[in-house]
């Protein structure tokens, strides 16, 4: 009996001593596993902070990217205002320029009438007034012919590849 008593005391210290052990490593599990929960939180805390961080960023963003088109919009509209002013006056501008190209053609004639009558100082003279007049006429004529082709209309590939867009089927 003392024996079975004996057996029975190592079997219980038996029992204690494996419910202490497995209690040791369970406790570490359970630390192990609250370090995990707790780092899985900061994650998704750091996560919900970043997601934030770039909406707000991203707003800003948005923000600078609308401000700038309404920007490059009334440039736009103010440009395409300057060129209907533009080119609703060429007909009258053109008409200015061509009256004033007849009065320069009229003195350069007579200038160089005067010069076939002319000899010395007078000759240089009228030969210096007439190379200005000419200048003047070139320029003119450049301005004129240009205004002309302003009136001309441009094909619709030539504006889109001046401007680099695919416009087609808007108001120019």
């Amino acid at each position: 009996m003392l024996r079975n008593i004996i057996l029975l005391l190592i079997l219980i210290s038996g029992l204690v001593t494996g419910y202490f052990i497995g209690d040791y490593r369970g406790k570490a599990a359970r630390e192990a596993l609250e370090k995990t929960v707790k780092a899985g939180q900061s994650l998704d805390d750091e996560l919900r902070t970043a997601n934030a961080s770039l909406k707000a960023e991203l707003i800003g963003v948005n923000d600078k990217h609308t401000l700038e088109m309404d920007r490059l919009q009334a440039e736009y509209n103010r440009n395409s205002a300057d060129w209907q002013r533009t080119r609703s006056s060429l007909d009258e501008t053109i008409k200015r320029q061509n009256s004033r190209l007849a009065e320069l053609n009229g003195a350069l004639g007579e200038l160089m009438a005067r010069l076939g009558r002319s000899a010395g100082a007078e000759k240089a003279q009228l030969e210096q007034k007439i190379a200005m007049l000419r200048q003047d006429i070139d320029a003119l004529l450049k301005e004129l012919n240009g205004n002309v082709c302003l009136k001309a209309r441009v094909p619709d590939k030539v504006v889109e590849t001046l401007n680099g867009t695919s416009q087609i089927g808007s108001n120019r």
